[in-house]
């Protein structure tokens, strides 16, 4: 089997990336400046996001999910179940 492997430097670490792993993700060029705007130079996006993502406090998200259902309208709470 032969496997094409990219490596690179973050913060004196090295990481191995296998193609497989790679996706893409369509976004605008505004979101993709917003984005830079975020990095560090030399930081890929995917450092940057996984960055963003460990900030966001998981409860504070979860919460603003649930919101978010209660105002559709199929929304049913378990509790009224």
């Amino acid at each position: 089997m032969n496997l094409t492997i990219n490596i690179h430097s973050f913060n004196n670490y090295y990481k191995l990336i296998y193609m497989n792993d790679i996706t893409t993700i369509p976004i605008t060029k505004e979101v993709r400046e917003m984005l830079k705007s975020y990095g560090l130079k030399g930081e890929t996006y995917d450092n940057i996001l996984r960055r963003i993502m460990k900030q966001v406090d998981i409860e504070d998200f979860m919460e603003w999910q649930y919101k978010r259902l209660q105002e559709k309208d199929k929304f049913v709470s378990l509790d009224e179940i």
